[in-house]
Parts: structure tokens; C-alpha cells; sequence
């Protein structure tokens, strides 16, 4: 019994070692929970009861923004839960959870942003080709939480509260991580999957915006130069300057 107390204590100990060293980073968590809840909360609330009139113009805005909402309290507060039980993590179920709705939320909003992405890149070089309507629009929405959900899926089984041995104490704990007892193959094809699916959406974004970008560069020079080639064209004619008159109108006038 004092054996198993000892390891126990030991055990915490350790726990709050680690778990000193990163409040720094426990105390960016914070910041950003707290940027998160006020600028997302703000947004929904500008883009959902003041611009009534616009909800379909700006139909993925209040969406994203509840994306970003759940993903920066979700991912934040299960990375300080992290790092506040280093050693301690003893509910693998817990682990699992927390993995997921930090990944499944995250790729929302990352897929939300793509999905805005090729609807403004439709507006801006594709003016007169066909436009996301509404129905497109949900339609992307629901794929991107549905390519979310699978994508966030497999962490449930990729991950859970793992051993982590301190061979200098003698001790064991348990941290929430990869599990290490499951296929290697899957688990590096999952995380190959992840790390080409994040560069894809990159890509994509960084395409997409800088089309637009340059669309809008050239919309512009094209607009000054034929400002200046119709300011060239049309010839001066002062206003304020009367013709002149003949012989007969200046004698006549003064008369």
C-alpha cells in the first residue's frame, strides 16, 4: 500500500514538473480561446442578426465563424488538458474523444475557407460563367462536414492514453497520443493522408486567391488606361470662354 502510494505520489510529482514548464503555452491557449469566443461570437452576431438582408450573399460567413468558434475552444481547451495531465491521462475514451472534435472541427473550417474560396474566385474571374447558388452552397457545406467527419474518424482509433516511462525514476504514466501497439502502416498512411490533404487545401487556397489577385490588378490598370486614353480623346473646349464675335456684334454692343 505504501509502495503503491509512493509510485502515485511520484507519479504527480512528475506530472507538475511537466506541467510547469508549459504554462507558457498553456497561457497562449488561454488568449486564444479568449480571441476566439469574442471575434467569432461577434461575427455570427453582425453576419446573422444585423445583415438579415445579406445571409445569402454571405451565406458561408456566420457558418465559418461557428466553425472557428468550436475549433479554437475545442482544440485549445483539449491542448491544455494535455499538457495540465502530461502523465495522468488515464481515460483513454476521453483521449479519443478529444482527438476527434479537435480534428473534426478544424477541417471545417479549413474546408469552409476553401468553399468560400472558389465561390469568390467565381465572382471575380468567372463573372459571367455560372455562380454558386444556394443550393450549391449548402451542398458544399454538407460535403465539407461530411470530408471533415471522415477525415477526423480515424484518430478515435490512431490515438489514446499510451504508457510514458521515466526510466530515471522508475515510474510509469499515461499520456493522451498516438497508440503505438496499432498497425504502423495504417498509421503512417493516415498521417501521410492528413499531411497531403492540409498541403492540397494550401495549394488550392494560395492558386485560388492569387488568380484573384491578379484579376483584380489587371481589372484596375485596364480601368485607369482607358480613363487616360478618353481624358487624351476628347478635345478642350473651355467652357467659361465666349466665341468671338464679329465686327458688327462689338459695334453693336457698345452702343
Amino acid at each position: 500500500m505504501d509502495n503503491g502510494t509512493s509510485i502515485s505520489e511520484k507519479i504527480d510529482i512528475w506530472n507538475n514538473l511537466l506541467a510547469k514548464e508549459l504554462i507558457p503555452n498553456n497561457v497562449i491557449l488561454s488568449l486564444y480561446i479568449i480571441t476566439g469566443l469574442v471575434g467569432n461570437l461577434t461575427v455570427i452576431f453582425i453576419y446573422g442578426v444585423k445583415l438579415k438582408d445579406s445571409k445569402e450573399e454571405r451565406y458561408f460567413i456566420p457558418y465559418l465563424a461557428t466553425a472557428d468558434l468550436c475549433a479554437s475552444s475545442v482544440s485549445a481547451s483539449f491542448g491544455m488538458a494535455l499538457n495540465l495531465m502530461q502523465t495522468k491521462f488515464e481515460n483513454t475514451y476521453v483521449c479519443k474523444t478529444g482527438w476527434f472534435f479537435a480534428a473534426f472541427t478544424t477541417f471545417t473550417s479549413i474546408l469552409i475557407l476553401l468553399a468560400i474560396a472558389v465561390h469568390r474566385y467565381r465572382k471575380i474571374c468567372k463573372p459571367l460563367g455560372k455562380q454558386m447558388t444556394l443550393k450549391w452552397k449548402r451542398i458544399a457545406l454538407c460535403l465539407g462536414i461530411i470530408i471533415a467527419f471522415l477525415l477526423a474518424l480515424p484518430t478515435t482509433h490512431f490515438y489514446g492514453s499510451v504508457p510514458f516511462r521515466n526510466d530515471e525514476k522508475g515510474i510509469v504514466g499515461l499520456r493522451c497520443s498516438r497508440v503505438k501497439t496499432v498497425n504502423k502502416t495504417g498509421s503512417l498512411i493516415f498521417g501521410g493522408g492528413l499531411l497531403l490533404t492540409a498541403i492540397a487545401i494550401i495549394v488550392s487556397l494560395i492558386c485560388l486567391y492569387a488568380k484573384m489577385g491578379y484579376t483584380i490588378i489587371m481589372h484596375f490598370k485596364f480601368m485607369n488606361t482607358k480613363g487616360k486614353k478618353k481624358a487624351f480623346s476628347e478635345p478642350e473646349h473651355p467652357k467659361n470662354i465666349e466665341e468671338p464675335r464679329s465686327a458688327d456684334d462689338l459695334v453693336s454692343g457698345t452702343e
